[in-house]
């Protein structure tokens, strides 16, 4: 099986990645599964699975065909919806502009989260929060990745706390969670069809993880490895948004009036094991914020610095002048606060991205890797 340098297999690594993107400001605070699932009362259930099916078949479509055109980058799949110039030069304009909005979006969520954290453990301002973390993510940035790629090495076993967490919140409170989810009235009524479409928007709010994808898949070397890798992004992701679902129906509803909820029910464990997990949930909330938005934010250096060089002719001042358009569109956003970004920010993204990525990778990608897979059986003979 194709591996990766470090011997982990390039499937694995491609949903832990996958899963990272999906572990950022909104679903590591809690506040986005209360948002998409848990106000909805035993309905909320259903969520994780319905969210991760269509996300999946999202992104195993699009791994199937990184895969068969061997891509480098997101740009090597403008051609899943009709192989032309033209069609291909209007697709990627297209796909940047979602891009840059997904990055200023992810970067204004952290910031947001880091307000409403500094505000929740330490009492400070909403805008102090968000001040020290933009400061902060600028001084990173001036230091260059490196510093954001050694932090990022921390993500994936110290994200194992919040698996943790959600267990003892489960195991803390086990009958009212079964109550909550067998009996408790929702806090918010809703239709099964607004239901499902409220589904709609955090998968596609999820699905810009492909422009990553496309550079691993592109190394995978049959369909194998991208069934492989998109049943284990399904099984990582959806279990983790069920187990947080578990842990917040525990505390049901009380939970909801918290900002960052997870943090809610870590602040009510007393004694050394409580503040064994506050200090551990704190730690690894901000370095989620950290690495999500320092990725975001590295990758709109990458995309936008070879635009801006051909006029100011030095990397560094390109570099400087992305990140401070995109901090300073990430301060504007974070005045809505999470709840705002999460709910009205990613309604508007996904609202965009359905007919532009969502819809044709359903509809084209199927007919392209056919053909690609019919061209490739024609060169074999």
């Amino acid at each position: 099986m194709d591996k990766t340098r470090k011997g982990l297999p390039i499937f694995l690594t491609a949903a832990l990645i996958w899963f990272g993107y999906h572990c950022g400001a909104g679903f590591a605070s809690g506040r986005q599964v209360w948002l998409y699932a848990v106000q909805y009362g035993k309905r909320g259930m259903l969520a994780p699975l319905i969210i991760w099916l269509l996300n999946a078949s999202f992104m195993f479509i699009a791994a199937e065909y990184a895969r068969l055109k061997k891509a480098s980058n997101y740009r090597d799949m403008v051609t899943i919806y009709y192989d032309h110039p033209v069609v291909n030069k209007i697709a990627l304009f297209l796909w940047d502009i979602l891009i840059f909005m997904a990055s200023i979006t992810v970067s204004a969520s952290c910031t947001a989260g880091t307000g409403s954290l500094l505000q929740s453990v330490f009492g400070l301002p909403y805008w102090v929060g968000c001040a020290a973390f933009i400061i902060g993510m600028a001084l990173l940035l001036s230091l260059g990745k490196g510093i954001l790629e050694r932090l990022g090495k921390f993500g994936v076993p110290l994200i194992l706390i919040f698996f943790i967490i959600c267990f003892v919140a489960i195991c803390s409170n086990p009958e009212h969670m079964i109550r909550s989810i067998t009996s408790a009235a929702p806090v918010k009524e809703i239709t099964f069809s607004a239901f499902i479409r409220r589904c709609f928007v955090y998968a596609i709010t999820q699905c810009s993880f492909f422009q990553a994808l496309s550079v691993l898949a592109g190394k995978f070397e049959s369909r194998k490895t991208s069934v492989a890798f998109t049943a284990s992004g399904f099984l990582m992701n959806g279990c983790a948004m069920l187990a947080c679902y578990l842990a917040l129906m525990a505390y049901y509803p009380e939970i909801g009036e918290s900002s960052i909820p997870i943090y809610g029910i870590v602040s009510q464990f007393g004694g050394m094991p409580g503040a064994v997990l506050t200090i551990a949930y704190n730690f690894v909330l901000m370095l989620a914020y950290i690495t999500t938005a320092g990725s975001a934010l590295a990758g709109a250096q990458a995309r936008y610095t070879p635009v801006l060089i051909r006029w100011l002719k030095k990397d560094s001042l390109c570099r400087a002048c992305v990140t401070v358009l995109f901090l300073f569109g990430a301060s504007l956003l974070s005045t809505l606060g999470l709840d705002g970004i999460l709910d009205t920010v990613n309604t508007i993204n996904s609202t965009c991205r359905l007919p532009i990525w969502f819809l044709p990778f359903f509809i084209c990608g199927p007919i392209s890797i056919y053909k690609l897979i019919k061209k490739e059986k024609l060169q074999e003979k």
